[in-house]
């Protein structure tokens, strides 16, 4: 990828033109300063550009993922920002300096968005071709691979496979262990794991040892920055909690009357139950036999369960120490006690503490059976095994979306 390439225009505009539109929007300035802060800001927009173009030759391979892209946009912002705010300094009076670093987090959220969505338009189409059927590629894991622009073909063994140019990656899924002293081939093989890791984000949960499995926690400082987040959403959430809550209670109390919040006991770190907190979205249970779940739904409920607002006060349950506020899901007893029998190391989710949402919850549907458990055990471990501050950030943006888009359960 080059910085003049065709495909890269748009993209170029944008980081151009954007912080200047955002500048002249939200500042009033001087009719002799406007030639000087043009100059900044169109200096910020070329060298951020230039940092980004830096980061997709170097990292390609691990932007498809929305957690390294956020990273990679925010380090490229950030050098940006420090080599403009040096140049203003030398060459500006401090209030113009000043007024370019209190905007900065607003500027960094449009150029975020701004490259994502442009992104969505940049069809970089990968193709690999997968050797074998030692696993089987689940609808789920189709989906991922079509959002991001991969396309892969299936072919039984390496024998009846006839390479294309074209194909810029061969995934081994076969059961045999491809030894490089003894196969030559003129492309790219990676096994069925590492593909599994670095394109879906998912975890093998069978081939663990006991020291492997000992290693599947947060270490101290991943612990005590992901407190640290955890203290920062609930204070976020604060004031919407004040608003929202009173106005579910009254809500409730009118389409379900009794009991507002429920509690249910659930798994929580290392095997320890705990009581967790909801917001009631089902009439209470009756006598008659004929009534299912869904059908003691109210329609408030239905709309708390699908934008989650049923899951605030969980936000409790962080502060107690049961919970955090990213992480697997809290299961229930019977049903962690099934899964525990009959899927291999399902315990090591219970490694660190549950959360209210959760890399599993947002990269597949709500689970219904035991393959389900396995699909979404695989996201957890991998979760726990690569926990940073950017796929904290890319779960908390997915579920916003989620959110926003009304897709809960």
């Amino acid at each position: 990828m080059y910085i003049f390439d065709s495909k890269q225009i748009p993209r170029l505009l944008f980081n151009m033109i954007a912080p200047i539109l955002f500048w002249i929007t939200f500042i009033q300035y001087e009719d002799e300063s406007i030639s000087l802060n043009l100059f900044a800001l169109l200096s910020f927009g070329i060298v951020f550009h230039l940092f980004t173009i830096f980061h997709s030759n170097k990292y390609s391979n691990i932007l498809i993922h929305l957690n390294y892209r956020l990273k990679y946009l925010c380090i490229s912002f950030f050098y940006s920002f420090m080599i403009i705010v040096l140049l203003l300094l030398a060459i500006s009076d401090r209030q113009f300096v000043y007024d370019y670093i209190v905007l900065t987090p607003f500027l960094l959220c449009l150029v975020i968005v701004g490259n994502e969505l442009i992104a969505r338009y940049e069809k970089n189409i990968i193709k690999i071709a997968i050797i074998g059927n030692s696993y089987e590629l689940s609808n789920n894991d189709s989906t991922l691979l079509k959002n991001m622009n991969i396309k892969y073909t299936v072919c039984e063994d390496f024998d009846s496979y006839n390479h294309d140019e074209t194909i810029s990656l061969v995934v081994n899924n076969t059961s045999n262990v491809l030894e490089d002293d003894k196969v030559n081939y003129n492309y790219k093989i990676i096994d069925i794991d590492k593909f599994l890791e670095s394109y879906l984000r998912k975890t093998t949960y069978d081939k663990f040892n006991s020291e492997e499995s000992n290693i599947m926690r947060y270490n101290y400082f991943q612990f005590i920055l992901k407190k640290l987040i955890d203290s920062l959403v609930i204070i976020f959430f604060i004031p919407i909690c004040l608003v929202i809550i009173p106005m579910s209670f009254l809500a409730v109390q009118h389409q379900s009357p009794g009991r507002f919040i429920f509690t249910q006991d659930r798994i929580g770190k290392n095997g320890k139950i705990f009581r967790i907190l909801k917001i009631k979205s089902m009439h209470d249970k009756t006598t008659e036999k004929n009534i299912n779940d869904k059908q003691r739904i109210f329609p408030y409920g239905s709309f708390m369960r699908k934008t989650r607002i049923d899951e605030m006060p969980q936000f409790l349950n962080v502060l107690f120490g049961d919970m955090h506020i990213s992480g697997p899901r809290a299961e229930w007893i019977d049903l962690h006690k099934h899964y525990s029998d009959k899927i291999k190391n399902y315990n090591l989710r219970n490694n660190v503490s549950p959360g209210i949402t959760g890399f599993a919850q947002v990269m597949f549907r709500y689970g219904h059976n035991e393959e389900d458990a396995v699909e979404k055990l695989m996201f957890d471990l991998y979760y726990i095994k690569n926990w940073s501050f950017w796929l904290e950030l890319e779960i908390g943006l997915r579920t916003v979306m989620i959110m926003l888009r009304k897709k809960g359960t």
